[in-house]
This record gives structure tokens, sequence and C-alpha cells, in this order.
């Protein structure tokens, strides 16, 4: 194993490969792509294509299992430098480039960011104090202060049978690994013994042999993993007439996690939870790789009274909980609730027909469903024009365009999928949300287009339990609360003063600093301004709509 080495730290370079292009993508800050500045990008989205644009325009298209490259790069580097070595760390790094969007970028920003870059390279080359980490040959290059090749890790793939080669993973062999180490490496990794290559006496068959009888189950699947759907109802209930609900429930933002191996044990104990006794059949919940978080749970289709009455939520909860996981207050976690199309109508055109009519009614009450959401961004767009729709054909055709984009996916054969809500560990606020999607879809099966277009708010809420209107109203003040906390006369007071700032500054390091506060007030500003408008709109609307009596109520996420 390489002792760490001062003064490596920069993050490793990737190197990509396509039918149309061979790239190099720069993981480390300001993220670049072939040593130009990425502006854009568009990652994240099953189904959709992964692409970054760079500042000159460019194009470079990224396989679908980007994340898990791209993690395995940093895990890589992690054993060597001795940095980016927890699950969290590495999870920051991919989303923060998948959250890209310099459009707003003016000349001067991208000077200082070019600047930034170029720090990093030294007699004009960027491979230097890092790992090339070389998709296209299989092997990860450490490079040392001269750009010479002190090492070479090599990669062996694995893929998993797949039309799209979603399935990837990596197997490292190397010199440089020690047997613990690699065995660590590839904890998650099914092996196949004629793929398997030695370049180390250590590594025999019976050793691998040992690996393969005592490796531990796998609980969370491949994020295009579909089991054999079981669908649940209560006595009496009929799955001709009966709604079902399926729940992905995002969690994250939890520091204690090692190891992949400490997620495994938690969706097992999770599983167990469900379950009601030391099972772990996937019956009732299940989990899917994701990105974007720590760990995904997906539920089986059930009955809203299924859900309530036999699924033990509120001890899974409590235990995630107590484990250190975050549901609302992990920024990339989402709550998304899919409803079978076959209620909504028997006929293909019914179904439509009631989708366009639920669609009608997320722009036109967009402003109040985001407080129940409590989320409202690019994981989950409104895509039509809100109250100013005037076709509905073309709202349809907007929001399938969007796809998993979009605050409701219709992508999907069988179901449509709620993606506005934020994830929660509230028991009480998870059955509100299961409650609220029935609603919705229940109200657009009763009426006809026009009296939504002459319906208030107030009348989509005589629909909702008192549970869910106390709900409502709790979040609507606190939304007030959380509005008035910051002003947006306050951040546009300090953007003018950063901006004096920035002018004066001769120090390169604080004149860095500087232009990150600025660029993030900018985008609070911005998200603050959005707000305060919104809150204007909706007072306007409450005036006009029935009073709603305010209920004090314990806090709920």
């Amino acid at each position: 194993m390489l002792l760490p080495i001062k003064n490596m730290n920069y993050l490793p370079i990737i190197r990509f490969k396509n039918r149309w292009q061979t790239f190099d993508l720069n993981l480390h800050y300001p993220y670049s792509v072939n040593e130009k500045i990425i502006t854009y990008t568009h990652l994240g989205y099953r189904g959709d294509a992964c692409y970054i644009v760079d500042n000159e325009c460019n194009t470079y298209y990224l396989p679908h299992d980007y994340a898990e490259i791209i993690n395995d790069a940093l895990k890589l580097h992690s054993s060597i430098y001795n940095e980016c070595n927890t699950d969290s760390c590495r999870r920051q790094i991919i989303t923060k480039l998948e959250n890209i969007n310099r459009h707003e970028y003016g000349r001067n920003d991208f000077e200082l960011l070019n600047s930034v870059l170029a720090e990093q390279s030294r007699d004009g080359n960027y491979i230097h104090d890092r790992i090339l980490y070389d998709t296209t040959c299989n092997k990860a290059c450490v490079c040392d202060c001269n750009a010479i090749i002190i090492d070479v890790v090599y990669l062996h793939q694995s893929f998993v049978p797949s039309s799209t080669q979603r399935g990837r993973r990596s197997e490292i062999t190397s010199t440089s690994l020690t047997v613990d180490e690699a065995a660590r490496y590839n904890n998650s990794i099914s092996f196949h013994s004629s793929a398997i290559t030695f370049n180390n006496s250590e590594w025999d068959r019976g050793f691998i042999n040992n690996i393969i009888l005592n490796k531990t189950k796998t609980y969370i699947h491949q994020f295009n993993y579909i089991p054999k759907y079981i669908k649940h109802f209560m006595p009496g209930e009929s799955e001709d007439t009966t709604l079902l609900l399926g729940a992905e429930i995002e969690v994250g933002g939890n520091n204690n996690i090692s190891s992949d191996n400490d997620k495994n044990s938690t969706v097992k104990k999770c599983i167990q939870i469900m379950n009601g006794s030391d099972s772990d059949e996937e019956n009732l919940i299940y989990s899917t790789h994701d990105s974007t978080v720590q760990i995904e749970f997906d539920t089986m289709p059930c009955s809203l009274e299924f859900h309530k009455n036999k699924m033990n939520y509120r001890e899974m909860f409590e235990y995630l909980d107590k484990e250190g996981y975050k549901g609302h207050d992990c920024e990339t976690a989402g709550l998304h609730i899919h409803a079978n199309r076959s209620y909504l109508g028997k006929s293909r055109i019914s179904q439509e027909l009631v989708i366009s009519k639920i669609l009608y009614i997320l722009e036109k009450f967009n402003d109040e469903i985001c407080v129940i959401a409590r989320r409202d961004n690019d994981y989950s767009e409104f895509a039509g024009e809100k109250q100013n729709e005037d076709s509905i054909v073309e709202l349809y055709g907007k929001y399938k365009d969007k796809g998993k984009r979009a605050a409701l996916n219709l992508q999907h054969k069988d179901t449509i999928e709620f993606r506005m809500f934020k994830s929660t560990l509230k028991y009480e606020t998870f059955i509100l949300t299961l409650e609220f999607v029935k609603d919705i879809i229940d109200y657009a099966k009763s009426v006809d287009i026009e009296e939504i277009e002459l319906a208030k708010w107030s009348d989509l809420m005589n629909c909702f339990s008192s549970e869910l209107r106390k709900y409502y109203e709790f979040r609507y003040q606190k939304k007030v609360k959380d509005i008035n906390g910051s002003t947006v006369k306050q951040i546009r007071k300090r953007i003018s003063k950063l901006k004096s700032e920035l002018k004066n500054s001769k120090n390169f390091f604080e004149k860095n600093k500087l232009q990150q506060e600025y660029c993030y007030l900018k985008k609070e500003y911005k998200e603050l301004n959005k707000k305060e408008k919104k809150l204007i709109k909706m007072k306007r609307r409450i005036v006009e709509s029935e009073t709603i009596s305010s209920i004090c109520i314990p806090a709920i996420f």
C-alpha cells in the first residue's frame, strides 16, 4: 500500500470514452472537463441522457453509471491519500457536480474560476499530484508532483446482464493494495472466477472462494432493479376499486457511516422492522441504489389503509433517526409517491383525462401545494405556467417532456409518480402525504375541467381530513416565519457590500472566498425573492377563499 504523500490533495481526473469522444473530467473545484470550466450538468435523472456542458458550449456525454465510477475513483483516492474517506464526503462531491448551473455567471465570474483552475496546472499539465482514473483502459495511474506515474492500479469491470450496462462495478487488483483492502473495495461485488486476473501471488482461488462463501447478502439493489411486485390490501378492499400507493423514501445526512456494510445492515434491520420479525423477506419494503442520497427505501404497492395499519413506519423512522439518518433535513432527499394508473380509469383515454386534471390542479394551486410538499427545486419542477396555462394538451406535453425532473413524472407505464415532496422521518407527515396524494386524485376524478377552473383552494381543502387541514395551516405559518426571519433587503445589502470588497481586493485567496460567498448569496436572494412573491400571492388568494382557523399543533417536519 502506498503511504500518503504530502501535498497530493487534488481529487482524481477521470477519463471517459463514448462512441463520439474521449474526455477528462476533473473532480477538483471548480470542476472542469478537458481543462474547460463546467457551466451546466444534466445528471442524476433516470432514463435521461447524462451530460455536462463546458463554458464553450461543448457537450460531453457520461455513462448512466457515472456516479458509481466517480465513487470508485474517490474510494481509491481515499485509500492512498487519506482524503474523502467517508460516504458522506464522496456523496457531497458527486452531488455538487450534479447540481452545477452557472448559466447566470458573468465574464468576471468565469475569469475567477479559470484562475482557480490555472492554479492546479504545473507546466501546462493538470495530471500531477493526483490519480488519473482511466476507464478507457481499465486502470488508474497514480502520478507524483512531476506527473510521473509512480504506481498503477488495474480495474477489471464486471457487468450485471443489462442492455444498458447500468450495473457496472469495478473490481480492483494491484500490487499497491493489500488483500484486506482489496476485499473491502469489492465487498459488494459478485465474483466470477473466469473474469479475475491475478497480479499478486497472494491472490489465489482459495482466497476468492472464501470471499464468495462468506459474502454478506446485499440488500441494496441496483437502481434499475425491478422486484416481483406484491400488492397489499386490507380485508374487504377490492383490487379493481382501490388506489395503490408505493413510496420511495430517501434518507441521508448520516456522518457516522464507515462503509457500505453499515448501510446494508441498516436496510436489513428496516426490512425486519417492517416484517415485525427476524425475517429479511422483501415482501413489504426493499432498497435500491441512489447516488444522490445514502439509502432509498421502496415500498410495495399498498392501499392507504394498509400503509396506515399494517406497515411499521413509526418504528422504522425512529430507528433511522436514532442511527443518525435525516429525511427533511437532508437537502437532496425526496419522498416520491407512485399511484396505479388503473385506478384513474379503465381505458387509457380516461386515465389521461384524469392525469390532465391533476396537472391543472398542481399548476393552479402550485404555491399552496409547495407548502405541503416542503420542496420546490430542480428535482421536481412544476413544468407549466401556473394559473396562466391555457391549454391542457400543452401542459400534458410539458410534463411528459420533463420526465423525472417534473413534479409529476408520467414516464412510468403503470403508475404516475408525485415527486414534489421533501423526505421525512416523521410518521404523521408521511401518512398525511399519502392522504394528500389520494385526495388530489379523488378530487380530479370527481370534477370536470370547468369546475377546477372556477375552484378555489378552500374547495380542495374541503376534501382534506381535519389533520391535513391543520398540517397545511401549520406549514403555512412556518413558511411565513422563515421568510420574515431573513429579508431580501438584508441579503441585497450584503451583496452590495461584497461587490465593493471584490472590486478592491488584491489577495487572490481572499477574492476567491468573497466570490464564493457572493455567488451563494445571489442564489439565496433569487430564491428568497421568489418565496416572498409566492407568499404575497398566497395571502391574496387565502383572503379570497374561506378563512381557515389557526390551530396550534406540535411541530411536524
